[in-house]
Parts: C-alpha cells; sequence; structure tokens
C-alpha cells in the first residue's frame, strides 16, 4: 500500500511527528481560549522535545567521544540539540509561569 502511493518506508517513520507537532499546534490553540487539557498538552509536548533533545545531544557526544572521522553534519547536530534544549526549556519554564497566572481563570 505504501508503494503505490509514492511513500518510502523512511516517509512512513514520520507519521509520528506529524502527529506530534498537530497535537502541539492544538495544544496552542487550546492555550489561547484558556484550557487546562491544553496546558497539560502543551507541557508534555515541551518535555518530548527537552528529552529527545537530551537524547541527541548525548549522540552527538558520543560520536565526538568515538575519534572517528565525522561527517559534515556533526555541526548541524550540535547546535540542533542546542535549539531543542532551549526551545523546550523556555516553554516549560514559561508553562510553569502561565498556570500560577491562569489559576482561577481556567476553563
Amino acid at each position: 500500500m505504501i508503494a503505490a502511493t509514492g511513500w518510502s518506508l523512511g516517509d512512513a517513520a514520520l507519521i509520528p511527528y506529524l502527529l506530534f507537532v498537530v497535537c502541539w499546534l492544538s495544544s496552542a490553540i487550546g492555550l489561547f481560549f484558556g484550557k487546562r487539557l491544553a496546558w497539560w498538552g502543551s507541557l508534555l509536548c515541551a518535555g518530548v522535545v527537552l528529552v529527545n533533545s537530551l537524547e541527541l545531544a548525548w549522540l552527538a557526544w558520543k560520536l565526538d567521544q568515538s575519534k572517528e572521522e565525522l561527517s559534515a553534519g556533526a555541526g548541524f547536530t550540535h547546535l540542533s540539540a542546542f535549539l531543542g534544549l532551549s526551545v523546550s526549556l523556555a516553554a516549560i519554564l514559561t508553562l510553569m509561569h502561565l498556570r500560577k497566572e491562569m489559576a482561577g481563570k481556567w476553563k
């Protein structure tokens, strides 16, 4: 079925990531309307990004430790890990602040 549509197995592996993005986007829209469930969804998604960024940082560190010839993408791996960590930590801290601010206003 996948071959008939022109998709490869690599493309099918991206489906969980697409679902993750849709979940985070819907949570962000729900936060705009002050929904408590959206806050939990956003916190969960930010935590997933944090864990994935930590895994990417560990992978980049292990590649550096192996002393093998690094590919041209090694710097991109470090940059992606740093940006993921920065964005996820900022999102988590902002959500914690928002929870205190919106304590009596949740719908």
